[in-house]
């Protein structure tokens, strides 16, 4: 078994790990990350950007939001069952860290709010085509790693940590398994950046109740199984009420084999306010929100066999076939909607 030393071992290499290495190597730190998959950037990989407040951006499009205003919304929308104090230091560093970013050559064109109705905070990254859109945040993810690379982070891939170190009541170091073999390090400090277990379907089904597939259909990110967690748990960490964000969770077509397929005609059919009801043929809810993909799956669990039927005549179709879909989703502050 090979043995390393460090200073900090960040487990994984994705959004909050590659920031966790650099923030830490800047510091002067010897770091090392491990990451499972064969690249970095994780989930964020998939996205568009960051979440931010009072950033350079916002306040050159005099965006009016203010850091105790989105606390507040943030601590309101979830009745204070959250950390308030992550909730604050987060938001509060949110623009710090926008800046931080762009000074490693990260390019922000536009802050946006993602549905009608929330406020210009998404930070979308501009790509090398200068034309956003799904994907263009792995550019921020390569910056970061180029970042860490410079500062001298030692980045091993395709090598997951599997235990973490335990020895006379302190986190000692990390035992991961690449390619070659396993890996002994160890450190003054191990930060785990796993993020969360969607991609578990077994995990999903007993600390949620939800079933993948018959009634959850969320976004799922290979490797998301909640390894973190699990091993955080092996060397005594708290356990804390384990939920999703049930967002993207509406719904997916079956092919011939009664396969799970995605289908964006359907899933932008239940995304526009046409008339929804549950199985019972009853009208549940306000159709206006139905754009709000977090909000229209909270409301169908709440429904009978968690099932929801939307209907269209052949008038809407036509319209769809004919003008596409109109999104009132992605707006810039410039722009309004009637």
């Amino acid at each position: 078994m090979d043995t390393l030393e460090a200073d900090v071992i960040v487990i994984s290499a994705g959004t909050a790990g590659l920031a966790a290495a650099v923030a830490a190597a800047e510091k002067g730190m010897e770091v090392i990350a491990f990451e499972k998959g064969s690249t970095t950037g994780g989930t964020a990989n998939m996205g568009m950007g960051p979440f931010a407040v009072e950033s350079r951006l916002q306040k050159l499009k005099n965006v009016p939001l203010t850091r105790e205003e989105a606390f507040n919304i943030f601590m309101e929308a979830t009745h204070w069952s959250v950390d308030a104090r992550l909730v604050s230091n987060y938001i509060n560093k949110s623009a710090d860290t926008i800046a931080w970013l762009e000074e490693m050559g990260v390019e922000f064109i536009d802050c946006i709010a993602y549905i009608k109705g929330a406020h210009f905070t998404h930070h979308v990254v501009k790509p090398a085509s200068g034309v956003p859109g799904p994907r263009c945040a792995s550019y921020m993810m390569k910056a970061l790693t180029e970042r860490a690379e410079e500062l001298g982070v030692q980045i091993f891939l395709q090598t997951p940590v599997k235990k973490i170190i335990k020895e006379e009541g302190r986190i000692t170091g990390v035992i991961a398994e690449g390619p070659t073999g396993e890996i002994r390090a160890n450190a003054k400090a191990v930060i785990i950046a796993t993020g969360g277990f969607g991609d578990n379907p077994e995990w999903i089904k007993e600390y949620t109740g939800f079933e993948w597939g018959r009634d959850l259909y969320s976004t799922r990110v290979p490797g998301l199984v909640g390894d973190g967690i699990k091993m955080a748990w092996e060397v005594g960490a708290g356990r804390e009420r384990m939920q999703m964000e049930l967002i993207c969770n509406i719904p997916v077509s079956i092919d011939d084999q009664g396969n799970i397929t995605p289908d964006m005609i359907i899933t932008n059919v239940f995304k526009h306010p046409n008339l929804m009801v549950n199985i019972q043929g009853e009208r549940f809810i306000n159709e206006e929100i139905m754009g709000n993909p977090s909000y229209l799956a909270n409301a169908v669990a709440r429904q009978k066999d968690r099932c929801a039927f939307v209907i269209v005549d052949a008038q809407i179709v036509k319209h769809y076939e004919k003008r596409g879909f109109e999104w009132l989703t992605v707006l810039s502050p410039e722009e309004k909607v009637d």
